[in-house]
């Protein structure tokens, strides 16, 4: 076994592996024992990078994380937004009734009796964001 001619403790063979800092793989090479001594020994051989090796995007368990929670933000916010359109589309309607009780066209009287039969069937319906279409769930 050879020993340091700096420090007189002997000379280590740190195996070939992957650096924890880099991830990043190396081969092997030596070293001196002692941790306080910088010394390495010239290469006995020629250093040759390995290919380095991708992991593919869908092996990533980060990227595959973030694409989960792309996913799950967009839903929300799709869900959002069809929420805000019905909420307007009702706040319209109700207006528009108010709009025709306050011109005399049609008689208070006349709306309050089905007007929670209204309220449900217009809490009732679907719109399409995209296209504009209604669909009726037939609640009655």
């Amino acid at each position: 076994m050879e020993n340091c001619p700096q420090c007189g403790n002997p000379i280590k063979t740190v195996p070939a592996g992957i650096s924890k800092k880099t991830n990043r793989p190396y081969q092997a090479f030596q070293v001196c024992s002692n941790p306080d001594c910088n010394y390495k020994p010239p290469r006995t051989t020629a250093y040759t990078i390995p290919p380095r090796q991708e992991t593919p995007p869908a092996a990533n368990p980060f990227s595959a994380a973030m694409d989960t929670k792309d996913q799950m933000i967009r839903h929300a916010q799709e869900r959002k937004d069809e929420s805000i359109a019905k909420s307007r589309s009702i706040s319209g309607a109700y207006t528009i009734v108010a709009a025709l009780i306050t011109s005399g066209l049609i008689q208070e009287a006349d709306i309050k009796a089905k007007l929670r039969e209204y309220t449900a069937y217009l809490f009732s319906i679907e719109i399409d964001i995209g296209t504009g279409v209604v669909t009726d769930k037939e609640i009655f």
